[in-house]
């Protein structure tokens, strides 16, 4: 009985870190779709300067990319909760919760978790080549430069001559 009770303890405190880790997963992801929703409305602003050249294109792949990684992180997390419930209902009936139907689902958890990871690596990928790409605006014209015999000096009312 101590080493069921020992055993349970264990299963616990793992359960416990993958849910913490699967949490930041989430938070991190969501915190880049909004990192580049910022980013996105601030270059599309109107301005009256010159405009970078922007690859559109890249910024909102990353977009979609870390929210697949957020719905990734999302589903794991449920799913493991899900996994600690059966096993947990399993154990007070004792009856095999592979006989319930949903075990060939839970070995999928280290993919989607696998998963998740993979696309906010790829994300972060996305935005930086997006970043790099970014070109810059097109240089204003320079005003001509002022001929030296049009400057006076500040004590003198005459022009300087060269």
């Amino acid at each position: 009985m101590t080493d069921d009770i020992q055993d349970i303890g264990h299963d616990f405190k793992l359960a416990e870190g993958v849910k913490q880790f699967s949490s930041e997963l989430l938070r991190l992801s969501l915190l880049a779709v909004t990192g580049c929703g910022a980013m996105w409305i601030k270059l599309r602003m109107p301005d009256p300067g010159p405009r970078p050249r922007i690859p559109w294109i890249w910024l909102e792949a990353a977009v979609v990319v870390f929210m697949v990684a957020s719905a990734l992180a999302l589903l794991h997390l449920y799913v493991s909760n899900l996994s600690l419930t059966s096993e947990l209902a399993r154990r007070r009936t004792n009856v095999d919760s592979r006989l319930a139907g949903g075990a060939s689902f839970f070995r999928l958890l280290p993919a989607v978790l696998i998963g998740a990871c993979c696309m906010m690596l790829l994300g972060v990928v996305l935005l930086m080549v997006g970043i790099m790409k970014i070109e810059p605006p097109a240089a204003a014209k320079e005003p001509a430069p002022r001929s030296q015999a049009s400057f006076r000096a500040p004590c003198c009312h005459r022009p300087i001559s060269s």
